[in-house]
């Protein structure tokens, strides 16, 4: 599989060649009918027609008025569309015609090769960076392009950032909720050819990660519908919002050479109503042959089929069901093979999280840096990264990617540079833990329901717990690995961290009836890795000496001694 991940990379270098196409003559036209090619920024609400161009940082006095685009679509005979930008007086330009009509379909069998690439990427980057970096929300609702203004941006050094932590393949936000785009396009002025840094980001990760050998994915955020927040803006009313978004796409497919992954959000809940999914599957897989394109599903563990067609499952946060992820699904009486994606947040903030279990990190996917006057995100401790990651390929995920970008300055910060490094070094070993399911016995259990249970803490799921007595302050969880095992290392994870709980805890090991020690420590937190001397022992537990209240513990994983490092 490895060998297949590397020879997949060299041959999508190989067949892109690093080239991207040229750009069209609509941006021309486009520059022409505006009267000058110069930066832009809104007035007003946002809309098209209040836009404005010129140098920003010369003045009002300097600035002409851009004329009102939309984007117009005719119907072509056979199922195909032709897309034309028209301006305030009526003038368009060069026609744009996308093939629909040619039908594409998920594979229906597990070994087809386009599948096969997709599935030995195995562990991916999921660059949130857009506007929310500015305004510290993870649905930005600015319509300004000026409040997009990165201070140090460096594409490159995400890139080097994501390929030595050991991930082969990243996806860009070129579009999020906001509708801000990463790349200058001629539907809107809400995008980085109107801000004050006009580089077009799109391009530079393209080029990155083909200089680096990391597969590069573009997301998009549909909009538009009667559900999207946005849709009363004069921009975004649903009788255009087809157009706009076929355009922006087609501009994604085509601009930038061969793009093996597309990643569609949002299509399940804002879409208009009259653009279908396989009107975008079929865009883009007409545009990239042997690209993968998946539909987001939206935040569950990938039983329900919600949007079609779609070439991979996915969970927002949601591990694969305990007894694994279903590839065969059923549309239409024809069997498809749709493999899972598990996505995943490396940033949280304080506090209790919105769509999960309570005491789990506060996730965010964006990252928010210190010095813009809202709250800052924290990496989340690579250990419980680690254990979610592991156990989402147990339950059968092929593909987990981790959420991971700059900070508004435009740079990945020092302290998430160093998370994604030590979690890289730590996915070198995905050993399966020896307390996985195995018996426990706990000294005590919240009000003896199961829910709460000694051998939640065994099970892999980071949203499980095992909670001690009401009142408690010590506490043992005993664990029967069933034979006798040799180990040297143990992750923990601390439910409500928050709270710092845990003062005092032992991992313990039985010999001839005593229960001796391997690793005394103090506190646990949201994630701890310890190593320690290789003991072998059959029954082991974690004995929490000290705590204030009740305590309770996500997960209690201890891992094999390596051969080489037995002694």
């Amino acid at each position: 599989m490895k060998n297949l991940a590397y020879i997949s990379i060299l041959l999508y270098l190989f067949i892109s060649g690093g080239a991207e196409k040229l750009v069209s003559d609509q941006r021309l036209w486009y520059y022409k009918a505006a009267g000058q090619a110069g930066k832009a920024t809104c007035v007003g609400d946002g809309r098209l027609d209040t836009v404005v161009y010129g140098k920003l940082d010369q003045g009002a006095s300097s600035r002409t008025l851009r004329p009102r685009v939309r984007v117009e679509e005719r119907r072509l005979p056979g199922g195909d569309s032709e897309l034309r930008l028209v301006d305030a007086q009526g003038s368009t330009g060069p026609a744009v015609t996308l093939d629909l009509s040619t039908q594409h379909s998920p594979v229906k069998r597990s070994d087809d090769p386009r599948m096969a690439v997709w599935r030995s990427w195995e562990y991916g980057a999921f660059f949130h960076y857009n506007s929310s970096q500015f305004s510290g929300s993870e649905h930005c609702t600015s319509r300004n392009p000026l409040d997009y203004a990165p201070s140090a941006l460096d594409v490159r050094q995400w890139v080097q950032t994501v390929k030595r932590a050991g991930m082969k393949y990243a996806v860009l936000t070129t579009a999020h909720t906001s509708g801000f785009l990463l790349w200058d396009s001629p539907t809107t002025g809400f995008d980085v050819g109107n801000s004050s840094d006009t580089t077009d980001v799109v391009k530079a990760f393209v080029e990155e990660c083909r200089r680096h050998n990391i597969i590069p994915a573009l997301y998009y955020c549909v909009w538009g519908g009667p559900n999207h927040p946005g849709n009363k803006r004069a921009e975004q009313r649903e009788d255009s919002a087809r157009a706009v978004i076929l355009y922006q796409l087609h501009e994604l497919a085509t601009r930038y050479g061969e793009i093996p992954y597309f990643w569609i959000d949002m299509m399940h809940a804002w879409a208009p109503a009259n653009l279908s999914a396989q009107d975008i599957y079929n865009l883009l897989r007409n545009n990239n042959p042997g690209a993968v394109v998946i539909m987001n599903q939206g935040i569950q563990d990938g039983t329900q089929l919600l949007v079609f067609p779609t070439d991979a499952m996915n969970g927002e946060l949601i591990l694969p069901p305990p007894a694994g992820h279903l590839n065969e699904r059923t549309v239409g009486g024809v069997t498809y093979n749709i493999p899972f994606e598990f996505a995943l947040c490396s940033q949280a903030l304080a506090g209790q999280p919105k769509f999960l279990p309570a005491g789990a990190p506060n996730n965010r996917w964006f990252t928010f840096g210190e010095g813009k006057g809202f709250e800052a995100t924290d990496p989340i401790d690579p250990a419980y990264l680690y254990a979610q990651i592991t156990e989402a390929w147990r339950r059968g995920a092929s593909n987990v990617l981790l959420s991971c970008a700059a900070d508004h300055t435009g740079r990945f910060r020092d302290k998430d540079v160093g998370q994604l490094t030590r979690l890289g070094e730590m996915l070198k070993d995905v050993s399966a833990p020896l307390t996985h399911g195995k018996p426990a016995t706990a000294s005590c259990v919240l009000q003896n329901q199961a829910q709460w249970k000694g051998d939640k803490a065994l099970d892999g799921d980071t949203y499980t717990r095992w909670v001690a007595g009401e009142g408690v302050t010590s506490a043992c969880l005993e664990v029967d690995l069933e034979k006798e095992e040799t180990f040297n290392r143990a992750i923990l994870l601390e439910a409500y961290p928050e709270r710092d709980n845990i003062r005092c805890f032992q991992i313990e090991y039985e010999q001839d009836g005593e229960w001796k020690v391997c690793h005394r420590g103090t506190r646990i937190g949201q994630g701890l890795e310890v190593i320690f001397p290789s003991v072998s022992a059959r029954r082991v537990r974690l004995h929490i000496i000290e705590a204030t209240e009740s305590p309770a513990i996500f997960e209690f994983q201890l891992f094999p001694t390596k051969e080489k490092e037995k002694s």
